[in-house]
């Protein structure tokens, strides 16, 4: 018992004297880390509006001509004077969505620092390719515009990328314009471009945005004239249009004209008749004159009696009424002048209308699309193909 205590209190005592293992050190909290805030880039210091291409969609298999479209629209920007282009400061999601949501390209657009967000997307629809393109306000996260772009052959693709680039910003341009110069077989036709009157014909280098417009051309009496015209930057695009008048309006244009253009070939043909007149009636008073001259010197050199000068003194009366019949023919040759001039110049050719082409004459501003069977899009190093027909 004795020793079963002792040895009891043996181990007893050496447990108590045995040091308490140290405590585990706790281990600091980790510092949270703050998300990657990319800081907007500062407005530039020349008061640009900033644009921003927020999204490019592709086709699968037209991914590697990214980069040659950015860079064209990118040139396309570059041609303004008061656009400057920012480069896109996106997260790390990737949002295959965000090309059709107006609230995250305007996202975008905010994260770069720009005024204005580019979407763009490049699709094959049917037998055809055809250019998507809208631009963002990025405080509003509104759309202020689109421009659309068919694509009709592989030689104007880059065109194209140019061209819908610049029509989508064309109200933030102002060197983007060109000027209308449009003709017309009628005067005094009301012009109205996009719905809005813009004068009457003839018209002279009217200013318009560049990219294409909707003309129309009406006066009374005629059919009116309605299509699509493009304006090119910084040149004159000349319309040469015809007019069609209806059938009440040509029947009385006839007649009246017609009526004026034979009194003014009447007046021609008196004007020619007196003149001949003139001339016939001048000659005989001349060849009379003469020879009245003559008689009178020889009775003067003979010394004739007064008796006999009679004769010839009855004879050179007559000189006196020619000359009256002169100017009398040379009145009537005046008046068919006169009457022609007049008839000429207030009547028309009463064939004007006769070739008058029912929807006008224009310069070409498009191409038509022709039927194929598909269409696809590829890209190599430093180039772009589109394969179709078109």
């Amino acid at each position: 018992m004795h020793a079963f205590l002792a040895i009891f209190l043996f181990v007893g005592a050496k447990s108590a004297t045995k040091p308490a293992p140290a405590p585990k050190p706790v281990e600091a909290a980790k510092p949270v880390e703050a998300p990657k805030v990319v800081a907007a880039p500062p407005p530039p210091a020349d008061g640009k509006t900033r644009l921003v291409l927020a999204e490019l969609q592709l086709p699968a298999n037209a991914a590697k001509m990214e980069a040659s479209v950015r860079a064209l629209i990118a040139d396309a920007i570059k041609e303004s004077a008061s656009l400057v282009m920012v480069e896109a400061q996106k997260d790390d999601t990737k949002n295959p969505k965000c090309i059709a949501s107006d609230a995250c390209i305007a996202k975008i657009g905010s994260r770069s620092g720009a005024d204005f967000a580019i979407a763009a997307a490049f699709r094959a629809e049917k037998n055809r390719g055809v250019l998507d393109f809208r631009l963002v306000d990025v405080k509003t996260g509104a759309v202020k515009a689109t421009a659309s772009r068919v694509v009709t052959s592989t030689a104007t693709l880059a065109d194209d990328v140019v061209m819908a680039t610049t029509m989508l910003v064309r109200e933030m341009m102002p060197e983007a314009v060109g000027r209308l110069v449009l003709k017309a077989n009628v005067d005094d036709a009301e012009v109205s471009v996009d719905g809005k009157a813009r004068g009457k014909t003839p018209l002279a280098k009217l200013e318009l945005a560049y990219g294409e417009h909707e003309l129309a051309v009406e006066k009374p009496q005629f059919q009116p004239f309605k299509d699509t015209v493009f304006i090119d930057i910084q040149r004159d695009t000349t319309v040469n249009l015809t007019l069609d008048p209806n059938k009440d309006f040509l029947e009385a244009y006839k007649a009246k004209n017609g009526m004026l253009r034979a009194l003014a070939w009447t007046g021609v043909g008196f004007a020619i008749a007196g003149a001949a007149g003139t001339f016939a009636l001048r000659m005989a008073a001349n060849s009379i004159h003469d020879n009245l001259s003559r008689e009178f010197a020889a009775l003067d050199a003979r010394q004739a009696p007064v008796e006999d000068y009679a004769p010839v003194n009855a004879r050179a009366r007559t000189i006196t009424l020619l000359d009256g019949f002169t100017w009398g023919v040379a009145a009537i040759g005046v008046a068919g002048v006169a009457t022609a001039i007049a008839c000429f110049i207030v009547g028309e050719n009463p064939s004007k209308f006769d070739k008058a082409k029912k929807k006008g004459d224009k310069e070409a501003v498009g191409s038509k699309d022709a039927e194929a069977p598909t269409f696809s899009v590829s890209a190599g190093i430093g180039s772009v193909s589109v394969r179709g027909a078109f």
